[in-house]
């Protein structure tokens, strides 16, 4: 980057910071879990008229009726789109509608509130660093902001959005939850399987065998993928169990859902494979089974290209006067996948830094906003020409 143009980044990242924080705040009081589609669809109103008005940029949603709809902003028309660079987020968040009071806080470093950092903060950084590009003059590639509606739920538009939007990029950073000194270049994916057992209600004193249970069969068919699991290729653990009526019937239905990690593609066909047979297998006489199965089942794999794309990311940094970023793998699930599973070179957490999420203590450092934005401007425009070269 040109030393004016890196003067002018800064400045304009430096003169619009207390401005995106109000809109930080704006979009954290909106709450918006998974499924409240008001207001996820609120979130993503703001945003297309910020895109709109302040970017100048092309918009477009994919519709859904019961999510919130997912949001593209493009700084050419969607179908001049090629070789461009993605920045991800995503507006839905955890807790139900009213579980903070206040909703929003802040102190000298935190903000705090619902989805604060998870991923609030990396929606705004992403908007901080198209308008820095813009201001510089920056053409070299397109740029495009995916803001996903239900990826903390696991939900189904994830799965068409995702790449379709992604589709003609060479790179994507997706702004999730930031850490401290590190980018994520490879991430476990996670699969919800949820099994709807049905059985037969009977009064317990007049049974003279045993009951058709439904919560017995979901119970011996948890026990059965949670043995199966190596807990580092593949872990399977329940996460709901729901069933009965009273305590003296046996029950008629249960909804088991079993939350399923899966760090390398090898293991996917196993992880379906043995979700398939413990639906098909009926361990108690008389009951029967349906099986959905919900999110990406594509982990983030660690790739050469992730983790080149994270020491472009720290040089740029360390240049700019800020610290240096090392490369890590962790366990949990992201947007980020569905690029892995594309191919397109990828690094996840770069939004800025979040602790505590998806607690009543979600706190993001107020600083790191602009500081994370600067190192993205600067490595995007110092990328090389052409497809990633590794």
């Amino acid at each position: 980057m040109e030393t004016t143009m890196q003067e002018k980044m800064l400045r304009y990242i430096d003169t619009h910071e207390a401005e995106l924080i109000e809109l930080w705040k704006k979009i954290v009081l909106l709450e918006s879990p998974s499924r409240y589609k008001a207001g996820v669809d609120a979130v993503g109103q703001v945003l297309a008229d910020y895109c709109t008005e302040k970017l100048g940029y092309h918009i477009r949603y994919q519709q859904d009726e019961v999510y919130g709809n997912c949001l593209a902003a493009c700084s050419v028309p969607f179908e001049e789109y090629t070789g461009g660079i993605i920045l991800s987020a995503h507006m839905d968040t955890v807790h139900e509608v009213g579980s903070f009071e206040p909703v929003l806080s802040q102190d000298e470093e935190f903000l705090y509130g619902p989805g604060v950092g998870d991923c609030k903060a990396g929606i705004i950084m992403s908007l901080m660093v198209a308008g820095a590009l813009k201001e510089i003059g920056y053409t070299k590639r397109p740029i495009k902001l995916i803001f996903a509606a239900d990826e903390e739920s696991g939900g189904p538009t994830g799965w068409t959005f995702y790449p379709n939007e992604l589709a003609g990029s060479d790179y994507m950073f997706n702004a999730e939850s930031g850490l401290r000194g590190k980018l994520v270049t490879g991430r476990k994916s996670s699969l919800i399987a949820v099994y709807d057992i049905q059985g037969q209600a009977a009064h317990i004193g007049y049974i003279t065998g045993r009951p058709k249970s439904a919560i017995r069969e979901a119970a011996l068919k948890l026990l059965a993928l949670e043995d199966a699991s190596d807990y580092d290729m593949l872990t399977f653990c329940g996460g709901v169990i729901n069933g009965g009526t009273v305590a003296t019937s046996a029950p008629a239905r249960c909804q088991l859902q079993v939350n399923v990690r899966i760090k390398d593609d090898s293991v996917i066909d196993k992880a379906i494979g043995l979700l398939n047979k413990v639906a098909q297998t009926t361990y108690v006489e008389g009951t029967s089974c349906t099986l959905e199965i919900r999110g990406n089942r594509v982990p983030m794999s660690e790739r050469p290209a992730n983790v080149w794309l994270c020491e472009q990311f720290s040089k740029a940094s360390q240049s700019l006067g800020f610290g240096a970023y090392e490369s890590t793998f962790v366990g949990g699930a992201s947007d980020a996948s569905y690029a892995s599973g594309m191919g397109i070179p990828v690094v996840c957490a770069s939004g800025p830094i979040v602790d505590f999420q998806h607690t009543k203590n979600e706190r993001s450092v107020t600083a790191s906003m602009a500081e994370r934005a600067k190192v993205h401007v600067k490595t995007i425009v110092d990328l090389p020409d052409g497809p990633c070269p590794v």
